[in-house]
C-alpha cells in the first residue's frame, strides 16, 4: 500500500527530500541563537560607551527571556488552530523586528527602548522552537513516513 507521492516522485526521491527538510527545519533556530549569543561581544562596546551599567546589561539580556515563560503555550495553541506556515512566518518577522529596534534603541541610547526590543525579539525567537517541531511533525505526517524508514 504505497502512498500518493507528489510530482512523481520516487521512494527514493521522497527519502532525499525529507532528509533535506529536516535539516532545512532544524537550521530555523540558527538565527535567534546567533542573536542571543552575540551579547558578550556587545558587552564590552555597551559598557565601554555608557550606554548601560553592569545591572542594565543583566536587564537587557534577561527581558529576553521573560516571553520564553508564557508565549510558547500560546503559540502552541495557534498552531493547532491556525495555519502553522503563517504563523512560523509571522513568528520569524516579530524576531527579525525585535533585532532590528534593538539596534536602533543602541544607536539612539534609549534604554526602556532596548529592553522594550528584547522582549520583542524574546516573543518571535521562544516561539520559533515551537514552530520548528511543528514544522517537522508535519513534514512527516504529510509524507506519510516514519524516522526509522529515512
Amino acid at each position: 500500500d504505497e502512498p500518493d507521492l507528489p510530482h512523481g516522485l520516487t521512494p527514493r526521491d521522497q527519502k532525499s527530500v525529507s532528509i533535506a527538510m529536516i535539516i532545512i527545519l532544524s537550521l530555523i533556530t540558527v538565527g535567534g541563537h546567533t542573536a542571543k549569543n552575540s551579547f558578550p561581544v556587545l558587552q564590552t562596546f555597551l559598557l565601554r560607551d555608557g550606554f548601560v551599567s553592569s545591572a542594565g546589561y543583566g536587564m537587557i539580556l534577561s527581558a529576553q527571556s521573560i516571553p520564553v515563560m508564557i508565549v510558547p503555550f500560546f503559540i502552541g495553541h495557534l498552531y493547532d488552530n491556525v495555519d502553522y506556515k503563517m504563523v512560523t512566518i509571522i513568528l520569524l518577522l516579530i524576531s527579525l523586528f525585535g533585532q532590528l529596534l534593538f539596534a536602533i534603541a543602541v544607536g539612539l541610547s534609549s534604554f526602556p527602548l532596548a529592553i522594550f526590543a528584547q522582549i520583542i525579539s524574546g516573543i518571535g525567537i521562544s516561539s520559533i522552537i515551537v514552530a520548528q517541531r511543528a514544522l517537522i511533525a508535519e513534514n512527516f505526517r504529510v509524507r506519510k513516513i516514519r524516522i526509522v524508514e529515512l
